[in-house]
């Protein structure tokens, strides 16, 4: 598969984060095997089919969030194995230098985890920033602080809903608008990880036809930035009980009892 975004080795951090200034996006290849992406996706199984078309647990999403998508959260309640991927250490390497060095935090956090997985028929996603969940923020401050990271649990092609890109879009000013005809598709393979900009217009592309999507997205954020999930609530005191504090400490809770220091 071709992208025009730029791929990367996941050895060369030094490579990937300036891709990653430079493009706003660079595509890690490779990352997981095969067979680790088909063993989440089964630990995914039994809630996925739970969801209908165009709902999640909340029971109203639709529209912006996808008419033939469906979205799963409080991840960590379904798999032990998704924690392999968050704490992956060349992973964590970048997440580390790009978003808590470059934001002067204390630690990282992660606002929100999600399952997205695109069906036949889904039409394209309207372009958006993911930064705009916190709008002082994106006038503040250049970089955004947040990362965005998606595992393709699912080979990502072009009529398939790939993820859609405009490269560069990141460093325009807030007043600019994306055309549509501007973003470009990322194809990746199945185990390949997509970096990109909080800042960077992007939207899920459309579904033509055959195999849904599957893709797992992470977004990383510094401690003194509130998270967009309440991953207590979402995953639940049990599915916590199982975690390693490294992990717990990424989900906003602290063996301190405290969460309010960033």
């Amino acid at each position: 598969m071709k992208s025009q975004v730029p791929q990367i080795k996941i050895d060369d951090s030094d490579q990937l984060l300036a891709t990653i200034q430079h493009w706003g996006a660079a595509i890690v290849p490779d990352v997981f095997s095969t067979r680790w992406c088909d063993q989440l996706m089964r630990d995914f199984a039994t809630p996925l089919s739970a969801l209908t078309l165009g709902r999640d647990q909340l029971g109203y999403r639709s529209g912006f969030y996808g008419d033939a998508t469906k979205r799963l959260h409080g991840l960590f309640r379904w798999s032990e194995r998704l924690s392999e991927m968050v704490l992956h250490p060349p992973l964590m390497n970048l997440i580390e230098r790009s978003v808590r060095r470059e934001s002067q935090a204390r630690a990282l956090r992660i606002s929100n985890a999600e399952l997205m997985v695109i069906y036949e028929g889904q039409a394209a996603q309207v372009l958006h920033r993911d930064n705009v969940s916190w709008p002082l923020d994106r006038l503040a401050r250049r970089p955004a602080p947040l990362l965005n990271v998606i595992v393709a649990l699912s080979d990502f092609a072009a009529d398939r809903g790939a993820t859609r890109v405009i490269p560069g879009s990141h460093r325009w000013p807030h007043e600019m608008k994306p055309e549509v005809n501007a973003a470009i598709p990322v194809e990746m393979g199945q185990g390949s990880v997509l970096f990109y900009s909080g800042n960077l217009w992007h939207g899920g592309g459309a579904h033509a036809g055959g195999p849904p999507r599957a893709g797992l997205y992470i977004g990383w954020i510094p401690s003194w930035l509130k998270p967009l999930e309440n991953h207590l609530a979402t995953n639940g005191a049990a599915a916590f009980d199982r975690l390693p504090w490294e992990l717990k400490a990424l989900l906003d809770v602290e063996q301190s009892g405290f969460t309010v220091y960033a």
